[in-house]
């Protein structure tokens, strides 16, 4: 994962990302946001991992800041690492009204909030905007291999109510040839941007483009929250009903993760790959799933676990752990 610092002090991103529930005659009925704080130092044992905010739910295009959990993450941040915060958006994030409501939450004594997100071109004509990159002599274009050349440019850009100076990162590949070397009768022409109010002193176009890309890592964590935790379609048709299950997921989704860095990542966990996390679907698997018996014996009940199973000494040992810290 690429390191950026900011001040000395490394960045602290927020991710998100959306579901969506269709009614049969394909309205939008209500939207899920998925956010997560990576390295929170109050929780020490998920410094190199990733927790679930509060959920929210929505019927509209998400323009408040509210509803990113920001002023959430500066709270953690302000108690742990006092980091300032990035929020890594997607194309579906790129409103001047959201870019508003970011920056009102840099308040006097909170972590600063930046934002990186990723440009809609909407109706931008990538042919005309070829064409007068050709034409310009200054332009200059990069050829990483045969068939395929890109160029990267900034330019600066107003919102109105944000008076920093903020920028946009473009850039647009033309491919003759693709990556099997098939060969193309009509170039094709990618166009891609990112918005950002990082300084350009400390985060060149290069390391925006880098910065944004680690955001698909982000997406694993997006997965397991959907996926793992069977919450890739809501529930219910009622709003109420929904909020509480994503609330109820989150909580889950932390506590499964702080158990599976407690549990599966010592010398006593069962043997898999290295990693420095484990899936929400292994940690059910290792230390949820387990097999037992209910015995009776001299008038107590004992709850009877395989003592050969690979994840047995990992289970007592993070069982322990658990008990004394809640005794």
């Amino acid at each position: 994962r690429t390191a950026f610092a900011s001040a000395g002090t490394a960045l602290r991103p927020v991710e998100l990302a959306r579901t969506i529930r269709r009614r049969r005659l394909g309205r939008v009925f209500g939207v899920q946001i998925d956010a997560f704080f990576e390295q929170l130092d109050p929780l020490q044992q998920l410094r190199n991992d990733c927790v679930a905010l509060r959920q929210r739910l929505r019927k509209l295009q998400c323009r408040h800041s509210g509803q990113l959990n920001l002023p959430l993450a500066q709270r953690l941040s302000a108690a742990g690492p006092k980091a300032p915060i990035l929020a890594r958006l997607d194309s579906g994030f790129d409103s001047a009204a959201l870019m508003r409501s970011i920056e009102a939450c840099n308040q006097s004594g909170q972590p600063q909030v930046d934002w990186l997100i990723k440009w809609n071109p909407r109706s931008v004509d990538s042919a005309a905007l070829l064409a007068r990159l050709n034409a310009d002599p200054g332009t200059h274009w990069h050829k990483p291999r045969a068939g395929k050349r890109m160029a990267v440019w900034e330019e600066a850009i107003k919102v109105e109510g944000v008076t920093r100076p903020l920028r946009r990162v473009l850039r647009l590949i033309e491919r003759d040839i693709d990556r099997s070397g098939q060969q193309l009768i009509v170039p094709e022409v990618e166009l891609e941007g990112w918005t950002t109010s990082l300084l350009k002193g400390q985060f060149n176009a290069d390391k925006i483009m880098a910065l944004y890309a680690d955001h698909g890592t982000h997406e694993q964590f997006h997965s397991e929250f959907k996926t793992d935790l069977d919450l890739e379609r809501l529930p219910s048709g009622k709003f109420d009903t929904n909020y509480l299950v994503c609330q109820l997921a989150a909580l889950a989704m932390d506590i499964l993760r702080l158990m599976g860095q407690r549990g599966l990542l010592g010398p006593d966990a069962p043997v898999r790959h290295p990693a420095k996390r484990r899936r929400i679907k292994t940690v059910m698997q290792e230390l949820i799933y387990r097999a037992g018996r209910l015995i009776e014996h001299g008038r107590r009940l004992i709850l009877g676990l395989g003592a050969n199973d690979r994840a047995a000494k990992a289970f007592a040992r993070l069982n322990g752990e658990l008990f004394a810290a809640s005794s």
